[in-house]
């Protein structure tokens, strides 16, 4: 979200009709924090991100910003649907609190940040984590 967090905020400042909302009361963007500490367990399911797809990381896992939403969902500004989590090419992950260590939400998180890309490739059909 280091890059995406001030666009975010501006265009929601500038567009007073921006659907931002995570609840009735107030949008997720002004609630979202980072983790402080990211739990272990995401490093753990990241490198065996890395053996069940045999691919190689194209973002390195320190580099990876972790951010935590209140809730269960959020409604980001692109997406029809409510979100659980979303992966964001900062590289950053935005994680609704209910879901914070749920192995395969943030796996399916982590495999974006792994192939650096917004898109599902095969592997997520393929690991299992095309839906969650």
């Amino acid at each position: 979200m280091r890059t995406y967090l001030p666009i975010l905020l501006l265009l929601g400042a500038c567009a007073p009709t921006a659907q931002l909302t995570l609840s009735p009361s107030g949008d997720w963007l002004s609630r979202a924090a980072p983790l402080t500490s990211v739990p272990d367990e995401y490093r753990q399911w990241w490198d065996s991100l890395g053996v069940a797809c045999k691919c190689e990381a194209k973002t390195p896992f320190e580099s990876i910003a972790f951010y935590r939403v209140p809730g269960a969902y959020f409604h980001f500004p692109t997406r029809r649907e409510l979100s659980r989590a979303i992966y964001l090419e900062g590289p950053d992950i935005v994680i609704a609190d209910h879901w914070l260590l749920d192995r395969r939400v943030v796996e399916h998180e982590l495999l974006h940040a792994r192939l650096h890309s917004e898109q599902h490739s095969p592997l997520f059909r393929q690991l299992g984590l095309l839906s969650y």
